[in-house]
């Protein structure tokens, strides 16, 4: 199921909650009990280039290859 992030019209109470998506527009808010919550847009993924805690690139090719050929050296293919 995924998770949704929502924001209370009545206290502004910021919440997640990980639900089915036919109830994702059904929920109350934790707080203060209203049924005024509605669901915030989030960020699934960043864009550019992600680091991971080693400092190495999470979204750059495997072993820093690439040649840059027909796939635009994305891939590590160095076609």
């Amino acid at each position: 199921m995924p998770l949704y992030e929502y924001e209370c019209a009545s206290c502004s109470h910021r919440f997640d909650r990980i639900t089915s998506m036919g109830d994702a527009d059904q929920q109350a808010c934790p707080r203060c009990g209203t049924e005024r919550a509605r669901r915030l847009l989030s960020v699934i993924a960043g864009l550019g280039a992600s680091r991971g805690t080693d400092g190495a690139s999470m979204t750059g090719p495997i072993g820093g290859g690439g040649g840059g050929g027909g796939c635009g050296g994305g891939c590590a293919c160095s076609c």
